[in-house]
């Protein structure tokens, strides 16, 4: 441990500056791992501590706080943080007063105005009647130190809680047998000044014991989610020791008709777009300490095989990684603040893996750090991969999950029998770009449906470009189908590829491959309103191994 400069506060301040905590932690050696440094009369000890340092001994004797980096910096090393407050007996927890307000009102000042009104709403109900206007029970209480209040919770009683059960693994960690109906605790706010975060254990496992309650849950919804009650809610400051809660997969039900009273209750039956991710904590859970694991896991890729590695990552209840990465072009899937698109995800097959609803119940996006970007570069040598060919991000652990990806074709004459390189292919004028040349960009009609992305690109352009320059009664289109929206085959029908029209051939739509995708494809655009005239599905030539294989399942 370092000494304590409580003596060289001065020297260091003509040495360094007013900043010189940024230069001593900079210039600390392998036996110079802490820094506690007095200044304007307040003590605060800072640690910095690398990926190979053993922090659960140094928990033992310090409640580190593990500092969040800076969004595009890379340090070295981890930044933990410890202030002296943490150090205080004086650490009292009690129902909320009415005379407290003017202190909760100093407390959440730098709170968002709408949180902050958020929180003025549900005081004012606990302090006039005790309930909010739905008849929901609600309860608040404040710790206090030194007669200073320095954390404040707000909380209601779960009135969902069949409903929980029945669509997330709460039995994952606990035995809902042994808990009442009445001990389910929701929370709606939860703050806590910056220098008492080591506290929050003790100040959650000291309301649970006030309020004769054993389990917590918070709420987390989508962005794009609006109009429901838990809005109300807030991110509270002690995310850190909740648990996420694994989803359910939910059985289809046949239609109430047929199952008659067999079937379950149509309460939890109730499933919305909206979805929300459940945290868990309850007092046996905040005793038990876990592992903290600071090295930085970087995984590429948004694939099902990576979003399978960081749901068994984030999600497991011993471990806490704080340091999961995850570099995807588009980031995680469906974390958009508008609702996904449902034509647009017709022209995907469905993800029976990770659909959107499932991932918003993951709540992935809280315990991943997410970076937009393509991996450009590995040095693996040094560790360090390189971003879009302009940043530089270090790592401990890799994983590749970039998934399967569709990519531009370009015919080059080449013979495939012959194994002919790319460059000994010969050259064509009327090549309008090549693989040989990544960095010129594709025609503005040409759309490679990999993601949720591409198809909105290539249904803006169908909507906006393409069906507006089309005439739909050169093509015969009926009247019935014109104002449906639905334009299938002519009612001739076509008996294989025949030689289109001029007036159909300069409006062709082609759709390349032979996979379901492909078949989606068509479907999204009979869909979209494009006459099935226009569509032509072409089968590229399949490797002779990939005949005999489809020859065999034939036969069998």
């Amino acid at each position: 441990m370092a000494p304590l400069f409580n003596s060289q506060t001065d020297l260091l301040r003509k040495t360094y500056g007013n900043f010189y905590i940024a230069e001593l932690v900079e210039a600390q050696s392998d036996d110079l791992k802490c820094i506690v440094v007095e200044c304007d009369n307040k003590a605060v000890g800072f640690i910095s501590a690398t990926t190979k340092v053993n922090l659960d001994a140094l928990n033992e004797v310090y409640d580190l706080e593990h500092c969040r980096i800076r969004l595009g910096k890379d340090p070295e090393s981890e930044l933990y943080v410890f202030h002296r407050a943490g150090l205080l007996r004086d650490f009292k927890v009690r129902r909320t007063r009415h005379s407290d307000t003017q202190q909760i009102e100093h407390l959440i000042r730098n709170m968002e105005p709408i949180d902050q009104a958020l929180i003025r709403q549900d005081l004012q109900a606990f302090v006039t009647h005790g309930r909010d206007r739905d008849g929901a029970i609600v309860a608040s209480f404040v710790a206090v130190v030194t007669d200073r209040i320095v954390g404040l919770l707000i909380m209601r009683d779960e009135q969902h809680i069949e409903w929980i059960r029945a669509h997330y693994d709460i039995e994952e960690f606990i035995y809902f047998d042994q808990h009442a109906r009445n001990e389910h605790a929701t929370l709606y706010h939860c703050v806590v000044a910056a220098d008492f975060h080591c506290r929050r254990e003790v100040f959650l496992k000291e309301v649970l014991r006030l309020s004769n309650k054993t389990c917590f849950y918070f709420r987390i919804l989508p962005p794009y989610a609006s109009g429901t009650f838990f809005n109300k809610a807030t991110l509270i400051t002690c995310l850190s020791a909740f648990y996420p809660v694994r989803p359910r997969r939910q059985i289809i039900y046949p239609p109430k008709e047929v199952l008659g009273e067999k079937g379950p209750e149509d309460s939890l039956l109730e499933s919305s777009n909206a979805a929300p991710a459940i945290f868990i904590s309850t007092a046996k859970l905040l005793t038990e300490p876990r592992v903290l694991i600071n090295a930085r896991i970087i995984v590429v890729g948004a694939s099902t095989t990576g979003l399978a590695v960081l749901e068994t990552l984030a999600g497991c209840s011993y471990i806490s990684f704080s340091n999961l990465v995850l570099l995807s072009e588009h980031g995680l899937p469906g974390d958009t603040l508008e609702q996904p698109d449902k034509d647009a995800e017709k022209f995907l097959t469905s993800d029976h893996s990770y659909p959107t609803e499932i991932l918003n119940q993951l709540a992935l996006r809280h315990c991943v750090h997410v970076i937009h970007g393509k991996l450009t570069a590995i040095n693996r040598k040094f560790k360090r991969i390189t971003i879009d060919r302009t940043r530089a991000l270090s790592y401990d652990y890799l994983v590749l999950t970039t998934g399967l990806q569709y990519h531009t074709c370009c015919p080059n004459g080449a013979d495939i029998q012959e194994m002919m390189k790319t460059s000994e292919a010969p050259f064509l004028s009327t090549r309008r770009f090549s693989v040989e040349y990544p960095n010129s960009s594709p025609p503005s009609n040409l759309f490679r449906i990999n993601n949720i992305q591409d198809a909105q690109s290539a249904l803006r352009w169908i909507q906006n470009e393409y069906l507006p320059s089309i005439n739909l009664d050169e093509l015969n289109v009926p009247e019935w189908k014109k104002r449906s929206g639905i334009n299938g085959l002519s009612d001739s029908g076509l008996d294989g590829f025949k030689q289109p029209s001029s007036a159909v051939q300069h409006n062709l739509i082609i759709v390349y491959g032979y996979n379901l995708d492909a078949y989606t494809c068509v479907a999204a655009l009979l869909h979209a309103g494009v006459p099935g005239k226009l569509i032509v599905l072409i089968h590229p030539p399949r490797l002779p191994e990939q005949v005999s294989k489809q020859s065999y399942l034939q036969v069998r």
